[in-house]
């Protein structure tokens, strides 16, 4: 089975932390909301420089990494701050 592979570009370094394998797009999103918003990790504290990206594949029963041509953003750090306080205003 192919998974997703991603990494959380950081702008102001100019690059890619290690990549991580996820199922789908939405458990990514889910994983990156949760560094975007936790005090502990450094995305949190900068989260206009950071970007969740889908960088390519990983079969696990072959080993093998496909890279994509092109990587697509898939969020901003900073989306999901705002989303968080938006919540805790209404909530």
């Amino acid at each position: 089975m192919n998974k997703k592979m991603y990494t959380v570009y950081d702008l102001k370094a100019q690059v890619h932390n290690n990549p991580m394998v996820q199922n789908n797009h939405a458990e990514a999103m889910r994983t990156f909301a949760q560094l975007s918003t936790d005090p502990k990790v450094s995305v949190s504290h900068h989260p206009e420089d950071y970007q969740l990206c889908c960088v390519g594949e990983y079969d696990e029963y072959t080993g093998k990494i496909i890279g994509y041509g092109s990587i697509e953003i898939l969020a901003k750090a900073v989306d999901f701050v705002e989303k968080k306080v938006n919540q805790e205003l209404i909530g």
